[in-house]
């Protein structure tokens, strides 16, 4: 259906926008990625040459064949020629005018997109969802990455073409931006590719893309395997992912985490899912992938425009089709992920190749594609894989599969086995070989029963903490840590357990699982917490008024830990003892809180500081913005102080998009980033009135509400939440606003000048979605002691645009929300001190570009007089104590968890001794805890040395060597119980490590070489070449003993050295001493009837158990000092 679309959108000799309401050529967007991978590729070069003919004379090429408008569609109009290229490998369409359609084109781009003297590049209206979207001159990573696969595609062409150098510079030029981009756009702890940087203020990363800036690297090659993994990653973590009860399952994405939701930016867009489903694809998350088109195939069946084959532009969050159901961009992309993505063809022809890895989800076990190039047919059964593939010309298949097992019995071409490859993927092991030249090839994969190993872990895990990981199958062969989460790793077999950083949020990170020559590298995700966080947290009053706080704290560690908890919300307290669970949260507690003084509506600090098996403080907030409401208990009157802002105030907030804002740069102090010079009506940034673009008059009123519901000429102003503030009114002026700009000041300090416990703020933010997840500004509350709370203020965590113009609705996911009437609204915000403090001054700074902040008003909420202070005299002496014990031998000595804890127990202490609000019952706990670790001090670390020294003998022999005794079958455990004591020798007692020596040592004492049986062998030999009717029979009897005694001990295994020297020693004899008959002795004229034949002595060797001893015998006084007891 979707290829009958293809031809729908096609009017010779162009490419149409859509096939009905949008029949109009257009020179970008993807409506031509799907023609070339359904076998169109003549048209797509067609289409090419009309827009090759109005290309201006500096490169530009024009939205339309022949006219121009704002957009920049030139770039992925080159990027699917050079994709088309891939599938023809023309050289002479490149020859007659295809070289110099790109290159002039990337002169162009150097020209205007190019941002300053770096090698990254401006996006800009380049795809259709930049309607709404810019980067403000800054580097953006869906542009660079457009233009580096231009630089690498043609480098190649020029190559070819024999334009060497060219092909030099294109290519030098590809590596460099290459190299820049990873530089300047990868934040490496989310592992993704930023939107943008900034060029203008404090030039920061904003590292939430939406799907594009995520697909567009890795569609267009610029990304290894591990970075690839983790940019799809990010997706499934921070962009919303919404599933409904489809007919076929299945899910959507958002198209963005950015707010407000304006066109294009965010909402659920077919073309967006299609293009980051084949990035799963591209990415071996085959099984996502699938579950995404399950999605996409909804439109099929619910809208009021179903039918088949229709795939929409725009979709609803119940996945109804809801607009622009002609777009060829959607069409097109479905028919090119379906072939390049799930059937996983890419052709090569230049090369003169088809790549092919098959990106089936797991449950298929048949598929077929045909196209007119390249078709092949699927089948699993029975273990065994089997692929038929043909093509139009004579080409090489590069094959890649993704392993079904660990164990590949036979790889068959044509019925003849062949050699291959195992490569190592994230997620799956690949089968990769290559076939000769053909026009087909029956390829046949068959397995073993192995599974491939997978990775077991916990979900979360805790900063500073142990985190395992265990495999199903084989062992782990390396670990790869882009984000830097792993502060240290042991590897021991299958498992492996890890430190973890103090990195809080998603993270991943990789293990080599090895299978024999079978290998995978395998993606550990998990979300680092604190060790212990306060969850569950609510304020909250009943029937009769009274206020209770509820309260529950979850261990993210991986042991079970019993903690003590001191609560403290405002002056009120309350403890409570209990074990909680590994990865697991405690029982609930209702705590009622008599003491409202300070409490207020909005955020109320919750403090628990922590003793027993963690030491440590955590904090949290709980929320209520109605609480005034629900009880009298909490109240406003004399217990606040409503701070005047008349001295800072330099703006009408009605007015404010009155202004032209302008910056200093380049020069000038009144400049303003100008429009490219092929637009009239488009900006690069907001408009100067600071509202985007997007947000014309028919939409915003140009910015300027009609009225505002503050008071006229200023006073008291009472929010929906109860909260009072002194409105100012200084010349008609009523906010203090902050910008980047030059109309306001970066920053700017208000006097307070206040005792108080809780701080309201009445603040007012133009910003908009490009400016999302990052911080757009700061609040600083300057304390009179020198310390500071700093409140940061971000889109849209806790603050939103004021004006409502787009949205119809404010959308801040925390604070309140303050109508001010016409559509526009403030940010009501609450900071929490946690005590009565003495406040000198807030200062406010703006941190984001276009933003514009600003303060209504500023209200002090005092809490109670503090009771008396505790007595910290013993906590003193302690921490005086410690502090001198911490820089002593002793404490050198001591095993590394000791260490570790009696630090934190030290920081812990000195934190109560700083806090002058800590109650009697916290000040005893944490000397008691710091006591504690103190005593601890005589767990001295015992010295590996020695362990070592016999760890690296023992490992060291030669097994074959020695009998197949008890001892030699328990050595291969005795060195893994060794090893392991090893890796975690900072951890060890002496006692601990004389255990471990005295353990592996009596396996390696009773180890017995195989012994040397040659003279053994050869008296047998003497003995069964004697001619016995010649001896006595008395002396035949006694050498018949001896060599039945001697053969036993031959064929015996366990025989050690001393069996075997006895049993020749005895044989010999026997032999020497037989005796003649008297006839025989006649008969060779012998005096003597003897017959000695003068035997060989048996070799002598050093037990194995004397070469250990005078091994460690230069580490025993070691292991005799260092020993101490607990």
């Amino acid at each position: 259906a979707q290829t009958v679309a293809m031809d729908a959108a096609w009017i010779s000799p162009t490419v149409m926008h859509g096939p009905i309401a949008w029949f109009t050529a257009h020179g970008g967007w993807r409506s031509s990625y799907g023609q070339t991978t359904a076998g169109n590729t003549d048209r797509v070069s067609l289409n090419a040459q009309q827009y090759m003919k109005s290309q201006k004379a500096d490169g530009r090429i024009t939205n339309y064949p022949t006219s121009d408008k704002r957009y920049n569609m030139g770039e992925v109009l080159v990027d699917q020629y050079l994709y088309n290229w891939l599938w023809t490998g023309d050289l002479s369409e490149m020859e007659n005018g295809g070289y110099s359609f790109v290159t002039r084109y990337l002169e162009f781009i150097e020209a205007q997109m190019k941002v300053g003297d770096t090698n990254l590049y401006e996006n800009w209206l380049n795809a259709w969802n930049t309607d709404n979207k810019w980067a403000n001159g800054g580097a953006s990573s869906i542009e660079t990455a457009y233009v580096w696969r231009a630089y690498d595609t043609i480098a190649d062409i020029a190559a070819r073409l024999g334009k060497t150098e060219d092909a030099e510079k294109y290519q030098q030029k590809a590596d460099t931006i290459k190299a820049e981009m990873k530089d300047q756009l990868w934040a490496d702890e989310t592992g993704v590719y930023g939107e943008y940087r900034d060029l203008f203020g404090l030039g920061r990363l904003h590292d939430a893309p939406d799907l594009s800036s995520i697909y567009t690297p890795i569609d267009v090659g610029m990304t290894d395997m591990f970075e690839r993994y983790q940019m799809v990653r990010y997706a499934d973590t921070s962009i919303p992912n919404l599933s409904y009860e489809f007919p076929r399952g299945g899910s959507f994405k958002e198209a963005s985490n950015w707010l407000p939701s304006v066109y294009s930016s965010r909402g659920i867009y077919q073309g967006e899912l299609i293009n980051q489903i084949l990035a799963y694809c591209q990415s071996g998350q085959y099984e996502t992938a699938d579950t995404m088109m399950r999605g996409i195939e909804n439109g099929l069946f619910q809208s009021k425009a179903a039918g088949p084959g229709l795939v929409s532009h725009i979709t609803s969050a119940e996945g109804t089709n809801t607009g622009h159901l002609d777009f060829a961009d959607v069409s097109s992309m479905v028919v090119r992920t379906a072939v390049e993505g799930t059937f996983g063809i890419k052709m090569d022809v230049p090369n003169g190749a088809a790549n092919i890895t098959p990106g089936f989800p797991e449950a298929w076990d048949n598929a077929t594609i045909n196209t007119d190039y390249l078709g092949y047919s699927y089948g699993y059964t029975d273990n065994t894989e089997q692929l038929h593939i043909t093509s139009e010309q004579p080409l090489r298949y590069n094959l890649s599969l993704k392993a079904r097992s660990a164990d590949i019995l036979s790889v068959k071409v044509n019925g003849a086995e062949v050699d291959y490859t195992l490569e190592a993927g994230v997620g799956y092991g690949y089968i990769t070989l290559t076939t000769p030249a053909a026009t087909s090839a029956d390829i046949q994969v068959t397995y073993g029963e192995t599974a491939p190993a997978q990775a077991q872990a916990a979900e979360t895990g805790a900063a500073d903490s142990s985190y395992t990981v265990a495999l199903t199958n084989g062992e782990i062969a390396d670990v790869y840590d882009p984000q830097g989460v792993l502060a240290d790793s042991k590897i021991d077999g299958a498992s492996a357990s890890f430190t973890l950083n103090d990195k809080q949020g998603h993270h991943t990170f990789f293990v080599l699982a090895q299978q024999g020559e079978f290998s995978i590298w395998l993606p550990v995700n998990l979300e680092i917490n604190t060790a212990f966080e306060l969850t569950g947290l609510a304020l909250s009053a009943d029937a009769t008024g009274a206020v209770n706080a509820q309260v529950a704290l979850a261990n993210h560690t991986e042991t079970d830990r019993q903690v003590n908890s001191a609560i403290r919300i405002g002056n009120n307290s309350y403890t409570f003892t209990e074990t909680i669970p590994a990865q697991g949260i405690s029982s609930v507690h209702i705590i009622p809180l008599n003491d409202l003084t300070g409490i207020g509506d909005g955020d109320t600090l919750v403090t628990a500081r922590l003793t027993g098996e963690y030491t440590g403080t955590v904090e949290g907030t709980a929320t209520n913005w109605g609480l005034s409401k629900s009880t009298d208990r909490v109240s406003y009157g004399e217990n606040i102080t409503k701070v005047d802002l008349s001295g800072s105030v330099n703006q009408d907030l009605r007015t404010l998009h009155a202004n032209k804002y302008t910056l200093t740069w380049d020069g000038r102090d009144d400049y303003t980033i100008p429009n490219f010079y092929w637009v009239s009506d488009t900006t690069r940034s907001v408009t100067q009135t600071g509202r985007a673009w997007w947000e014309d008059s028919s939409r915003g009123k140009n910015g300027v509400p009609a009225s505002l519901n503050l008071p006229s000429g200023g006073g008291e102003y009472l929010t929906g939440a109860g909260v009072p503030f002194d409105i100012a009114d200084a010349d008609g002026k009523n906010a203090a606003f902050v910008s980047l700009y030059n109309n306001f000041p970066d920053s700017l300090t208000i006097p307070v000048n206040a005792t108080g416990q809780k701080l309201y703020f009445l603040a007012a933010v133009s910003t908009n979605h490009m400016q999302s997840h990052i911080e757009n500004a700061r609040i600083t509350v300057n304390l009179k002691d020198g310390s500071q709370e700093i409140l940061s203020l971000s889109n849209p965590e806790n603050i939103d645009d004021w004006l409502s113009y787009q949205t119809k609705k404010p959308y801040a996911q925390s604070g309140y929300i303050q109508n001010l009437g016409s559509n526009a609204h403030a940010n009501l915000l609450s900071l929490d001190l946690g005590s009565n403090k003495e406040i000198e001054s807030v200062e406010l700074t703006c941190t984001s570009n276009e933003v514009l902040a600003g303060l209504l008003g500023i209200t002090v909420l005092s809490g109670s007089e503090a009771p008396a202070p505790a007595d910290k005299t013993i906590l003193e002496k302690v921490i005086q104590k410690a502090t001198e014990l911490r820089e002593g031998d002793e404490f050198a000595q001591v095993i590394e968890s000791v260490q570790k804890s009696f630090d934190a127990a030290l920081e812990y202490a000195k934190s109560i001794l700083s806090d002058n609000a800590a109650g009697q019952d916290e000040v005893d706990g944490a000397w008691i805890a710091l006591m504690t670790e103190i005593h601890k001090l005589g767990f001295v670390r015992g010295d590996a040395s020695s362990l070592q020294l016999l760890y690296d003998y023992a490992s060291g022999l030669d097994l074959e060597l020695f009998l197949d005794n008890d001892a030699k079958a328990a050595l291969p455990e005795a060195l893994t119980a060794a090893k392991q004591a090893l890796d975690n020798k900072g951890d060890l007692l002496a006692v601990e490590i004389d255990a471990a020596v005295n353990d592996l040592l009596q396996v390696v004492e009773q180890l017995r070489y195989k012994p040397d049986k040659s003279i053994l062998s050869a008296a047998l030999q003497r003995a069964s070449a004697i001619d016995t009717t010649l001896y006595t029979p008395e002396s035949i009897e006694r050498l018949n003993a001896a060599a039945t005694f001697a053969q036993a001990v031959h064929d015996d295994p366990l025989a050690d050295q001393q069996a075997v020297d006895t049993a020749a020693d005895s044989l010999n004899k026997a032999l020497d001493g037989l005796v003649k008959t008297p006839e025989a002795a006649r008969t060779d004229g012998q005096g003597s009837t003897s017959n000695s034949a003068g035997a060989p002595a048996t070799g002598e060797t050093l037990p194995l158990a004397a070469g250990a001893a005078v091994m460690l015998a230069a580490s025993a006084a070691v292991l005799v000092t260092k020993r101490k007891k607990r």
